[in-house]
């Protein structure tokens, strides 16, 4: 089952779903062009999502969601883009009480913004067709879309649970499953811009061009290159600190 805002007062299912289940909300923050479609189908094998999204190309948002009536068998999910509706202002309490566990997936800063640019000359909303300008134009669109800035990037990325990557999106529901206590699922790529990853727009570019927006775009960078180091320790298998484990070589196949 799947609730989409779309202005009323109450955009919650309430119906079939008994009593209330234990455990906390999740919520899914969706940063566009980062394999969020996919995931979603995903998230609603598991959950029953409450979709929190602009409608069409409107500008305004619809009032938020009554997350009094959510519970552990809901997941929110939206871009919460826009100073007014970022995650942290539309829904203080998510990052206040430990109700709400939030997770969210990001992308190589290049990646994504080249990404946006094939998905909004397909929609025809492209307002700057030059790519090196239009590249230039969404320097920080990652840090802007977490809401983060120069001074407290890292506190913002310490309010998710949990961070995937979309170049690593299998490997990435797979782990979120084991978080959520989930079963695991099939991923479906849906909204995919470039099927077959050719990405010929990123050929275009030369070094130069390159150099020049990775200099510019150091805070997402930087946001990047942690949820990287950290996504490399969800992966790290498990220290095993028993007893045994400190025994030589020898002495632990005796005691096999």
């Amino acid at each position: 089952m799947t609730a989409v805002n779309t202005g009323e007062p109450s955009q919650v299912p309430t119906t079939g779903l008994g009593k209330i289940a234990a455990g906390p909300v999740t919520v899914f923050h969706h940063v566009p062009k980062c394999g969020g479609t996919s995931l979603l189908a995903v998230l609603q094998r598991w959950y029953t999502v409450c979709r929190d999204y602009r409608q069409g190309w409107a500008q305004e948002f619809g009032p938020p969601l009554d997350l009094t009536a959510l519970d552990g068998r809901h997941c929110l999910c939206g871009h919460f883009d826009g100073p007014e509706n970022r995650l942290a202002v539309r829904y203080p309490e998510i990052f206040q009480s430990p109700r709400f566990r939030c997770v969210t997936v990001v992308r190589d800063p290049l990646s994504l913004v080249l990404s946006l640019y094939r998905w909004e000359g397909r929609m025809g909303v492209r307002r700057e067709d030059v790519l090196d300008r239009y590249l230039m134009g969404h320097v920080g669109f990652l840090a802007d879309a977490l809401g983060a800035g120069p001074d407290n990037w890292r506190a913002v990325l310490d309010r998710y649970i949990f961070i995937g990557l979309q170049e690593r999106l299998e490997e990435t529901v797979t782990l979120l499953a084991h978080r959520l206590g989930k079963p695991r699922v099939a991923l479906p790529r849906l909204n995919v811009t470039d099927p077959r990853g050719r990405a010929p727009h990123r050929r275009r570019l030369s070094a130069e061009t390159v150099a020049r927006f990775r200099a510019a775009n150091r805070l997402d960078e930087a946001i990047y290159t942690a949820c990287l180091r950290r996504f490399a320790l969800e992966t790290r298998p498990p220290v095993d600190y028993s007893e045994c484990s400190f025994k030589k070589p020898e002495m632990r196949m005796k005691a096999q």
